[in-house]
């Protein structure tokens, strides 16, 4: 036998194969094998890979240390049924640590946030006065005296299964259920409901199977609607929404109290329900959106207040990292309006020093003036001839 021959044997001898998908070769001969593995695109992948003997006769089972991928066209790696290793166990063999979990193709999650329950009967969510962005004077007045600070308890015994099918009072002027407790006229009478917000998906709002319109008009108040085609949508809708109920709020407030907020005692203010299909999705990242806005709470502790007042709200991860985001831009707003008005006192503060500085000169002046009023009225003369 030839060098080259012994060289061709020694190759069919050790072959080296990617570690993905695995199952054993029962009916391919060596050159079969090689071939196919050649033809396979996973050979041309970046993997784990082990050269490994491999049996010459066709039709005598694999080792379990030797593998090969189980289908060219497959693009997904799943375990063979008779194979005893994966690709996880022979990277650990290889670097000498032990797996912890299950290997994922796929990119890894955001991770998750928490809400902890408060526990306590004593405990309770305090709402600052109002911190509202971007508002006139006038308006921060009135926004001020609807919105004022509320205390309410954290821990809320009396929830009961039934109760998701009706509204809750968030916050004394606004509330938030399904829509089922939007076509509740008594309810909404008795509450005294000014405005009913739905927070609908555009497919449905094209198919007009979500409204308050009919009730609003039945009932003499006023309805909204806030059109998102999914919940990546909602971070841009948040300020729109949040628009829409302070306008409410005003323009009742100012119908109803036409000398202003020097119209005391106030009997009654202005209240929005805020509406979904359930009450417990986008209608509440609403709620939740617009106390962060209004009274700068962190995510987790507004979250806790709107699940204290409507217990059955649901927010699942991506909808919280939605809500986290906007909290966020909330955050770098308030930054920025903060610097603006730092940059502002700074600016009174040098005018105010150049005022002071200019009259100073003028008391300067006044006074050459006045040894100049000594030669008024001195006719001219020649003091030498």
């Amino acid at each position: 036998m030839g060098r080259e021959e012994r060289e061709k044997e020694r190759k069919k001898e050790r072959t080296t194969y990617p570690i993905a998908t695995f199952s054993y070769l029962e009916t391919k001969t060596v050159d079969q094998n090689g071939s196919w593995v050649l033809y396979n695109a996973f050979s041309t992948l970046n993997f784990c890979q082990q050269s490994l003997p491999v049996p010459r006769r066709v039709g005598e089972n694999y080792s379990p240390g030797t593998y090969i991928p189980r289908s060219p066209s497959s693009s997904r790696y799943t375990r063979g049924t008779e194979s005893s290793m994966n690709l996880k166990d022979f990277r650990a063999v290889e670097h000498g640590t032990t797996p912890t979990a299950l290997y994922s193709w796929r990119p890894p999650s955001p991770p998750h946030i928490h809400i902890p329950p408060v526990l306590g009967t004593s405990a309770q969510i305090v709402l600052s006065e109002y911190r509202g962005l971007g508002d006139e004077q006038e308006t921060r007045e009135i926004l001020s005296i609807i919105t004022q600070g509320q205390n309410v308890s954290v821990e809320r015994s009396d929830w009961k299964y039934e109760m998701r099918r009706r509204i809750q009072a968030i916050l004394s002027f606004l509330y938030l259920g399904p829509s089922s407790g939007a076509r509740d006229i008594e309810t909404l009478k008795r509450e005294g409901i000014t405005m009913l917000l739905v927070i609908r998906d555009t497919m449905t709002a094209q198919a007009r199977m979500l409204s308050g319109a009919k009730v609003a008009q039945q009932l003499g108040i006023e309805d909204g609607a806030v059109d998102v085609s999914g919940n990546m949508e909602l971070i841009a809708a948040f300020p729109r929404a949040i628009q829409t109920i302070n306008d409410h709020l005003i323009r009742v407030f100012r119908h109803r109290y036409p000398h202003g907020i020097h119209s005391l005692p106030l009997t009654a203010t202005p209240k929005v329900l805020l509406f979904c299909e359930s009450g417990n999705e986008r209608s509440a990242a609403v709620a939740v959106a617009y106390l962060m806005a209004t009274y700068e709470l962190g995510l987790v502790q507004a979250i806790q207040y709107v699940q204290n007042q409507r217990f059955c709200v649901a927010f699942d991860d991506e909808m919280k990292h939605t809500l986290l985001n906007y909290h966020q831009l909330l955050e770098a707003r308030r930054s920025v309006t903060q610097n603006r008005q730092a940059d502002a006192t700074i600016s009174l503060k040098s005018k105010r020093r150049l005022e002071v500085e200019e009259d100073d000169d003028v008391d300067m002046d006044q006074s050459q003036q006045d040894d100049l009023d000594r030669f008024g009225g001195r006719t001219k003369f020649a003091p030498f001839i």
